[in-house]
């Protein structure tokens, strides 16, 4: 896996918006790649997450990298994060690496997400992409043998 590169994200403009969320499954590289920027509510997370969880290419087995570097504003009450994060099927080997900048409201309420994913999966907070996806990499495979099995899960 390059830890320089993420794929290209597909084209998330309609009419004069921007949609703050967007993913790419990479089945290749076992990678979930979520982008955020903007303002964010309540609504967007949900969407995200139906979209996400409805996609035939998901699966609670791959990793995930969160960048939300370029998030302006939260409008989602840190309850209502808690509950879409419990709706979202992770694998205990999975893991999940926030990218956010390094102060802000924002940073702070990544830690307390990471802290809380950490219960089901591994999670951790970045500030910049290539260092997320470098230790995304380190992940070892030896989970999609014992997804095989069902060994491992809960």
């Amino acid at each position: 896996m390059d830890a320089e590169s993420l794929p290209e994200p597909a084209d998330k403009s309609i009419g004069n918006s921007v949609l703050p969320f967007d993913y790419v499954i990479d089945r290749g590289r076992r990678l979930i790649i979520t982008t955020a920027e903007g303002a964010v509510t309540v609504a967007e997370v949900k969407s995200k997450l139906e979209s996400l969880l409805s996609d035939p290419e998901f699966d609670p087995h791959l990793h995930e990298v969160i960048d939300a570097t370029r998030v302006t504003k939260m409008y989602v009450p840190v309850t209502d994060v808690f509950e879409a994060l419990n709706l979202c099927p992770r694998s205990r080997k999975s893991r999940t690496a926030w990218v956010v900048t390094k102060s802000g409201k924002w940073a702070t309420l990544a830690h307390m997400f990471a802290a809380w994913t950490s219960v089901h999966s591994e999670c951790t907070v970045f500030h910049d992409v290539p260092s997320a996806l470098a230790w995304i990499e380190e992940a070892p495979l030896t989970d999609v043998h014992d997804r095989a099995s069902g060994a491992g899960e809960r």
